[in-house]
């Protein structure tokens, strides 16, 4: 409870912990010459770190992802972003004020198409 120097009203202040909300990933792309799983693979923790740096309640940016996921040896075709078993494709995902997406690299796919 805080009460304010000026009138002297009190206000009630709330505070909230963050919940997580767990994400999977999909990245799809077509391999070029000299593309092996080891480049692939080292997409993973560039785009968990992207998820995961991001700040309570933000926005999930399909630009910003894609960023981190640039190679020359390969063109990013999509990246399939699931939460609670919904898909999000190639699109911004919005989160609640009290909520922090996580992203595993464990939860992370590549995909050669």
């Amino acid at each position: 409870v805080s009460q304010s120097r000026y009138g002297g009203s009190v206000n009630t202040i709330n505070f909230e912990q963050a919940t997580d909300v767990t994400m999977t990933a999909e990245v799809q792309l077509t391999a070029k010459s000299g593309y092996t799983t080891i480049i692939g693979n080292s997409i993973k923790p560039k785009l968990a770190d992207y998820v995961n740096q991001l700040p309570i309640g933000s926005v999930y940016e399909y630009a910003m992802a894609i960023s981190q996921c640039v190679g020359a040896t390969y063109k990013l075709e999509q990246i399939i972003i699931t939460i609670s078993g919904t898909p999000h494709t190639n699109v911004d995902i919005a989160n609640s004020f009290n909520t922090q997406f996580v992203l595993a690299e464990t939860d992370i796919t590549i995909t050669a198409v």
